[in-house]
């Protein structure tokens, strides 16, 4: 066990998205597949182009609703995925819940 004042390794997050991006099945038909992972996973979103700019390549993708789902289904909380930030993926999934449960 590490001491008080130490540090926990975290892994990076970017090497985290590309594995998530090579182990899963749906993501051989990703437009994202092959991108530089820091366009989706920017340290910190500069300006709303960078944003932006991830959600673009998200725009035309044919998984792009598997991403977002997987997105919410594992609490993902950075990045973008299925063209959607954080805040927008939460508010679309309570939509999602409110939809399903008045099914």
């Amino acid at each position: 066990m590490p001491a008080p004042h130490q540090h926990l390794a975290i892994p990076d997050l970017a090497e985290v998205a590309y594995e998530i991006l090579y182990e899963r099945p749906w993501t051989a038909d990703a437009l994202c597949l092959g991108s530089d992972v820091e366009l989706f996973f920017p340290e910190q979103y500069r300006t709303k182009e960078d944003i932006e700019q991830a959600k673009a390549v998200c725009l035309d993708c044919p998984v792009r609703l598997t991403c977002l789902e997987y997105a919410v289904d594992n609490r993902i909380k950075e990045g973008v995925w299925g063209g959607m930030t954080r805040r927008e993926r939460q508010a679309w999934n309570k939509r999602r819940t409110i939809h399903l449960e008045a099914a």
